[in-house]
């Protein structure tokens, strides 16, 4: 394999990409759960983010992973969606995270309902 696709290569590439963007929230699909517990999780807790992660159901090692800005949001609660598609090609398990977040104080935002959904 190329150099550009080793995992050791790639994981310092999307860790500047995503502290880069400065997001609030951040979602991640296909997402292997080592990788969002040895990697993911601690260099971006470091960088003020908390994270959720759901593993596809079956035998996959992949998932999704959502990290959101501690200082900015409050996750309120969060939901596992696991759900697999029988059409074709698109037979597989899949899953998805729904989050509801509440803007902390401390957020240059205001609005009368601070709440909000990412899925």
């Amino acid at each position: 394999k190329p150099e550009c696709l080793q995992w050791d290569y790639r994981k310092e590439q999307l860790l500047n990409d995503l502290i880069s963007s400065k997001a609030h929230v951040m979602c991640l699909q296909e997402v292997e759960e080592q990788h969002y517990n040895e990697w993911y999780l601690p260099q971006l807790k470091s960088k003020g983010y908390e994270g959720i992660y759901q593993k596809r159901t079956g035998k996959h090692l992949d998932g999704c992973a959502m990290f959101y800005q501690t200082s900015h949001l409050q996750l309120l609660e969060h939901h596992i969606v696991q759900y697999q598609m029988n059409t074709g090609t698109l037979n597989r398990d899949n899953v998805g995270l729904v989050a509801k977040f509440r803007l902390s104080s401390s957020s240059s935002f205001t609005k009368d309902d601070n709440t909000f959904c990412v899925a």
